[in-house]
């Protein structure tokens, strides 16, 4: 049995397959003719014609007005008197240590704070005093640890070590003083962002402007009196002034 295939058409592709290779003459090179003509003399064109200028992006010029609001040192501490904001302060003695009212005033400030006197005496007023005696003790403990012999400036802790224990157990005691408890702020009951129907109001309320105040001055208060205890509780003779209990 024979099979015949079918012959495939004719393409100009197996056309040119089929002709037959032509010969390549070489051909006469053509002269190149260069593109650019230098002159032979140095002219120089001057400009007659302006550039604009381009106008600067408004993002690069200065603002007017700045949106960002002023802080003055009134605002940051908006619950100090101007007497105490322009109050210099008071020089050091040429030798604290042996100078007897060293250490005296915060003392005194913190020991009034446990009489009926004490009423008078601000949260703030009482955490400086605990700031003052604090720093005051930290920056001479070198010199206390190194001064051989009774040292002067220590006399009004001696003398009020007790009072001073007190204060300390109680002011550290802020921490659990809730700001919306029975006993109200020291300045006021009401606020002015608080409503008659919320005092006293058995319903679950947000903190008033007074209250947050007040649960501030605690918490400086608190940090104050453990900061103090902490610089005296490190340094021997400090420490040993205070009995066990």
């Amino acid at each position: 049995m024979s099979t015949t295939l079918p012959t495939p058409p004719r393409t100009i592709h197996r056309d040119k397959e089929n002709l037959p290779l032509t010969p390549v003459t070489p051909s006469k090179t053509a002269e190149r003719t260069p593109r650019i003509a230098w002159s032979q003399e140095n002219l120089h064109h001057a400009y007659t014609i302006q550039i604009r200028q381009i106008p600067p992006s408004s993002s690069s010029k200065v603002p007017k007005k700045s949106i960002l609001k002023k802080v003055s040192h009134s605002d940051m501490l908006p619950f100090m008197s101007p007497e105490r904001l322009t109050r210099e302060p008071t020089p050091e003695p040429i030798d604290p240590l042996q100078h007897p009212l060293y250490l005296n005033s915060p003392i005194s400030t913190i020991v009034t704070s446990l009489t009926p006197k004490g009423a008078e005496i601000s949260l703030i007023d009482l955490t400086e005093a605990y700031s003052v005696l604090s720093t005051r003790l930290k920056a001479k403990t070198q010199d206390i640890l190194a001064t051989v012999g009774p040292i002067a400036a220590l006399e009004p802790l001696r003398d009020q070590s007790g009072e001073l224990a007190k204060a300390l157990r109680r002011d550290i005691g802020r921490a659990f003083v809730d700001p919306q408890g029975p006993s109200p702020p020291p300045s006021t009951r009401h606020s002015p962002l608080s409503t008659p129907s919320s005092v006293g109001s058995a319903k679950k309320r947000g903190f008033t402007e007074q209250e947050v105040k007040y649960a501030r001055d605690l918490c400086n208060l608190c940090h104050a009196a453990l900061r103090c205890f902490s610089n005296i509780s490190v340094v021997p003779v400090l420490y040993s002034i205070f009995t066990g209990e």
